[in-house]
Order: structure tokens, then C-alpha cells, then sequence
């Protein structure tokens, strides 16, 4: 009987799982732009028409955490409503989903992510050239000598 011990618990739960966490649609987020950025996945089961009737996130990091709870639906993807996230922090986000018979499923793994600047305080100059550019001079582009100082002067190469 002790042997069939890890089997029953095995099949006691549901092999529903959320993978490819993805959030705002990518899947290495170096720099997330949204302060509330939108959390997608896949839904994985072996089982014939397996479907998933309700999930739950959990985010946390920069001193929030936050969880949705049971939310009843089989949208696979979901705009975190909490209060707005800090500007380049680092988030871990996790799913668990529930199939069609109700029960749930593991943990997805953990997808880190880190928001970007998220307000205006930009500390940064742009990147720019030291020197500006130099004008364009209709005489000096193209197939014209560099001497000449007008484009109407007849093109110096001669057709054969």
C-alpha cells in the first residue's frame, strides 16, 4: 500500500499547468514600459479536451505583493490591476491554473521581469554627433565631380 502512496497523490492532482509566461508579449523582459503590463500564457494538458476554468497570478518584487486570487475564466491573459509598479525594479510573476473539473494545477514557474523608466525623469541625453551634420549640396552628390559647384554641369562620365 506504501508503495502506491506517491501514484494516488500523483493522480490526485491536476495536470493543468501555465507555461511560456509571457508579459507584455515577451519573454526575456529587460525593461517592461507599462506600470501595469499585461500577463499572458499557454495552457498545457495531455487530457483529451482539457480546458482551464479559472486562474490566479501572483507578482511580486520593489516591495509589492500582490495576488489576484481565483479569477473563474479561460482568458490566458490578464492586465494586472494593481497599484502601478516602480520604475526599474526587478518582478517575479507566477500562474496557477484550474481544469475543467475544478481542480488545480502546480505553480508555472517563475518569470522575472524589470520595468524600465516608467515616469518622465529620464536621466539621460540623448546620443547624438559632436558636430552637426553637413548640409547636402546638389553640386557635390552623385556622379558629379566634388569641384563642380552647380548640378546642372553636364556629368563628367561619358557614356560609351
Amino acid at each position: 500500500m506504501t508503495a502506491l502512496l506517491p501514484i494516488l497523490l500523483a493522480m490526485a492532482a491536476s495536470p493543468i499547468q501555465a507555461t511560456h509566461i509571457l508579459i507584455e508579449g515577451q519573454a526575456k523582459n529587460l525593461a517592461v514600459g507599462r506600470p501595469k503590463p499585461l500577463i499572458e500564457w499557454r495552457i498545457a494538458d495531455s487530457r483529451p479536451n482539457a480546458r482551464q476554468t479559472a486562474f490566479e497570478i501572483q507578482l511580486s518584487g520593489g516591495g509589492t505583493t500582490w495576488a489576484s486570487n481565483r479569477i473563474f475564466a479561460n482568458s490566458t491573459y490578464f492586465e494586472y490591476p494593481g497599484e502601478a509598479l516602480k520604475t526599474r525594479t526587478d518582478y517575479i510573476v507566477r500562474v496557477r491554473l484550474w481544469d475543467k473539473d475544478g481542480q488545480p494545477g502546480d505553480w508555472s514557474k517563475p518569470t522575472a521581469f524589470r520595468t524600465q523608466w516608467l515616469d518622465a525623469k529620464w536621466p539621460a541625453k540623448w546620443i547624438q554627433a559632436k558636430t552637426d551634420v553637413p548640409p547636402i549640396v546638389a553640386g557635390h552628390n552623385g556622379y558629379h565631380s566634388k569641384f563642380e559647384k552647380s548640378a546642372s554641369i553636364e556629368k563628367w562620365i561619358e557614356n560609351s
